[in-house]
Parts: C-alpha cells; sequence; structure tokens
C-alpha cells in the first residue's frame, strides 16, 4: 500500500483543506518513502498548477500536521521529506487544533498591516502656537465650511 493511500484515509488528511492537498500531491510524485529527502523548488510547484499562496500555505499546513518535514530556509530550493508524525493525530478535530495553533502562531509572527497612528497636528508656524497671528497677517475671509464651523 502507497503511502498516499494510507495517508488519505487519515483524520489529519480529512483536516487539510485544497491547497494542503494539492502540495501533498505534488510532493509526493517525487518522493513514497518515509524519511527520503527531496528538493523541490517554487518552479515545481508552479508547475503542478500551484499559485505562490496556495505552496505557503499548503507547505506550512502539512508541516503543522507533521505530514511533512521541512528543511532550509524558505528560498527557491527547500528540502522535502515524508513523516510518520500525522499517525499520531486522533480524530480530525485535534487535527484542526492543531492548524488552527499553527495558523495563529505564524499570524503573531506578522507585523500588523493597521495603517500607524495618526500624530497630532502640529501648532502653526505662522501664529508660534498660540493662536495669534503675527501683525500685519491677516485671517481669511472666506466662509468656514459646515463641518468646520464651531458647534
Amino acid at each position: 500500500m502507497k503511502p498516499s493511500d494510507v495517508m488519505s484515509s487519515s483524520p489529519a488528511f480529512a483536516a487539510l483543506g485544497a491547497s494542503a492537498r494539492s502540495a501533498l500531491r505534488a510532493i509526493l510524485e517525487e518522493v513514497d518513502v518515509p524519511g527520503a529527502t527531496v528538493e523541490l523548488s517554487t518552479a515545481y510547484f508552479l508547475e503542478a498548477g500551484l499559485s505562490l499562496t496556495a505552496v505557503r500555505s499548503g507547505v506550512a499546513d502539512l508541516a503543522a500536521l507533521e505530514f511533512i518535514t521541512v528543511t532550509g530556509r524558505a528560498t527557491s530550493v527547500r528540502k522535502f521529506a515524508l513523516s510518520d508524525g500525522w499517525r499520531g493525530i486522533s480524530d480530525r478535530a485535534e487535527a484542526e487544533r492543531r492548524l488552527a495553533a499553527a495558523r495563529a502562531a505564524k499570524a503573531a509572527q506578522r507585523p500588523s498591516r493597521r495603517r500607524p497612528a495618526t500624530v497630532a497636528a502640529k501648532p502653526s508656524t505662522i501664529d508660534g502656537g498660540n493662536g495669534r497671528l503675527p501683525e500685519g497677517v491677516r485671517r481669511s475671509t472666506w466662509p468656514n465650511m459646515p463641518w468646520e464651523s464651531a458647534p
């Protein structure tokens, strides 16, 4: 029986998303013996029909559920090896908890995409910050807009 047949009947496999299943399928085309290491490039996954986002999220999910071990930095070529750690997952709920914990840990490492807080307006250099205009400078005579009027 091939490793892919055993894997597909496991509760951990049932918790995988489509991108992780596609990444696993692409890895299994190159290596089918647990423990054997294979070097795969990003181009390999792209030729297999996966997008870069699918590769990143799929490989992260596979590593979180211990289907594979990944060595090397996130460069164009990484080493992948099949692992048997997924056999220790007893049910789908446990697999989903592991996935959620791995995703939360990854999200905590990412910088926030929020915009920085706005900086308080600096006092005008014309009035020196005291609200008075220098001698000879007049205030605008244009009417205020409705949102600028004082209550």
